[in-house]
């Protein structure tokens, strides 16, 4: 059985990416993707958030990008998306 979760995306991380073209919003597309079939992705690095939860950075290019898994309901949530030197 093929179980994928869902990838939630926050609306300021889509409104972010609006500006990129060509390969770096694809391979950028491709990783967010590759959260559905990955879940356990941990990323470039991680850290604990005020919660005491897990949140993963995947540095691509530029840019890195916020997320986390939520497994007892199968999501990731995508909330972050900043110029990797900030």
């Amino acid at each position: 059985m093929d179980v994928r979760y869902k990838v939630f995306i926050e609306q300021s991380v889509i409104e972010a990416m609006q500006s990129l073209r060509g390969g770096k919003r694809t391979q950028i597309k491709a990783f967010l993707l590759s959260l559905a079939i990955d879940p356990f992705d941990e990323g470039d690095y991680a850290e604990q958030d005020p919660h005491g939860r897990s949140v993963h950075s995947k540095v691509i290019g530029d840019y890195s990008i916020g997320f986390y898994a939520d497994h007892a309901v199968k999501e990731v949530k995508v909330f972050e998306f900043l110029p990797a030197d900030e």
